[in-house]
């Protein structure tokens, strides 16, 4: 019987950090059994056990329980197959959840740690935020998230310039031909560049959801790693897209969109003239937005320039 006490107050030190970098949780009350208090007795003279209070703690290896309680009784009784808690007095019981076996493996490497006298530290990892993958960084460049947006001067031929009028850094979202614009008036050839990180391999997807209303026939180009995915002209309300297998890394994302002529009955580029980008990838069942780890921009460092938010 004492040898079972013996190894219920191993336990307890164990849970107390004994095996490596204490988290200590709280501070709670409980009493020693009887027969337990002998057992110190013996072989621990001196030590006073008869109401004392246990520092609870988990060392870093091992899961933290559910402690979901507050001046608590420890209930020893080796012969529980879970270690038990009693709220209270009361009726209420919670289990810590270990199921006995995974309770004595986690048990018997501790023991073999201490009886080889050395103690195991783990490196704690911090899951990383939601920012922009940069696979090559380079220390002249800094990474924003959104699209490289260029505005280059409206032509009929619907070609682009040699230079842009203006050029900026946006976060994805519902753009409209008001983008950039200086007056009621302008007109431009929108061209978008971002880069896409793909995360696992498989079947991708890219939309984009578009508005060439009455009066205001528009054309679309959209490109991955420089090659066409989707083309389109004329007036729509639809959602125009298309997919294509992807290895994991950084992928080149591209497309030009402008109005196709420049006279209207009535010009109305915030209403008759919209898209937003959108993207599938292989864990997804619909099309959504983009986050601001998976599409973002390099541009040089000493650019004084931020992403603009919608």
């Amino acid at each position: 019987m004492f040898a079972s006490y013996s190894m219920s107050f191993l336990f307890l030190f164990l849970l107390a950090g004994q095996g490596g970098e204490e988290s200590t949780l709280r501070n709670y009350e409980y009493e020693i059994p009887a027969a337990l208090q002998a057992w110190v007795k013996e072989h621990a003279p001196g030590t006073n056990l008869r109401t004392t209070r246990i520092k609870l703690a988990v060392a870093r290896n091992i899961p933290r329980p559910d402690l979901r309680f507050r001046n608590s009784t420890i209930d020893l009784n080796p012969a529980n197959p879970l270690v038990m808690v009693q709220a209270g007095g009361g009726s209420e019981v919670y289990e810590l959840r270990k199921e006995n076996e995974e309770l004595k493996a986690r048990l018997d490497r501790l023991e073999k740690l201490l009886e080889g006298g050395s103690k195991t530290t783990t490196t704690t990892t911090t899951e990383p935020a939601n920012e922009p993958v940069n696979e090559t960084a380079h220390p002249d460049m800094k990474t924003l998230p959104g699209w490289l947006v260029e505005l280059h001067p409206w032509r009929k031929d619907l070609q682009l310039s040699a230079d842009a009028k203006r050029t900026m850094v946006v976060e994805n979202c519902e753009f409209t031909g008001t983008l950039g614009a200086t007056n009621d008036t302008e007109m431009s050839i929108y061209r978008f560049q971002g880069v896409f990180h793909a995360k696992d391999p498989g079947r991708y997807a890219f939309a984009i959801d578009t508005t060439c209303g009455f009066g205001h026939s528009c054309q679309l180009s959209y490109s991955v790693d420089n090659n066409e995915l989707i083309r389109f002209s004329g007036e729509t309300e639809t959602q125009l897209m298309e997919g294509l297998p992807l290895e994991p890394g950084n992928h080149k994302l591209s497309f030009v969109i402008t109005l196709q002529k420049n006279f209207f009955l009535k010009y109305s580029p915030g209403q008759q003239f919209k898209w937003k980008p959108m993207v599938k990838v292989p864990s997804d069942l619909n099309f959504r937005d983009f986050t601001p780890d998976e599409l973002f921009v390099q541009i040089p460092r000493n650019a004084n320039m931020g992403s603009r938010r919608c």
